[in-house]
């Protein structure tokens, strides 16, 4: 993934990096999952501001790795559904919709995909993690999620 250009043609430059809030999370580091954090300068306040949703089409592009890693994992075993790899795919697609500010379409992705037993205390260690993230707080501040 490119993490540093001008997406939105303004002269600035659009950076990301991936975020440490869910290292470990539920799992050693190998199948922790992975968000991407971006940020765009604000001329006017002179800092550098959160930019998922500027960059959202960026975003999908991982979404839809994480979708594709999904739909090979089921393929190569149909009938596990607990397991550290596909838990790690869904997740990082949840917090993808999550740090983009899209938090209907996180939850709503969980839902359908999420079928190991104790969905809705993952459901809750997620949230409760990402509400410590000050990017994701930040987030919520500037921006109301949808």
């Amino acid at each position: 993934m490119e993490v540093a250009r001008d997406i939105d043609g303004d002269g600035d430059i659009e950076f990301s990096f991936g975020t440490t809030t869910f290292d470990y999370f539920d799992a050693g580091y190998a199948y922790s999952p992975r968000a991407h954090a971006w940020f765009k300068f604000d001329r006017k306040s002179a800092t550098f501001v959160p930019a998922n949703d500027l960059c959202f089409p960026e975003i999908e592009k991982q979404i839809g790795t994480g979708e594709t890693k999904l739909l090979a994992l089921r393929r190569r075993e149909p009938l596990a559904p607990e397991n550290q790899e596909r838990r790690q795919a869904i997740l990082d697609v949840v917090l993808a919709y999550l740090y983009a500010g899209r938090e209907h379409e996180a939850w709503a992705f969980f839902e359908r995909e999420y079928r190991e037993s104790g969905a809705h205390d993952m459901k809750e260690s997620v949230e409760r993690k990402a509400s410590a993230d000050p990017f994701l707080r930040d987030l919520k501040v500037r921006r109301p999620i949808r």
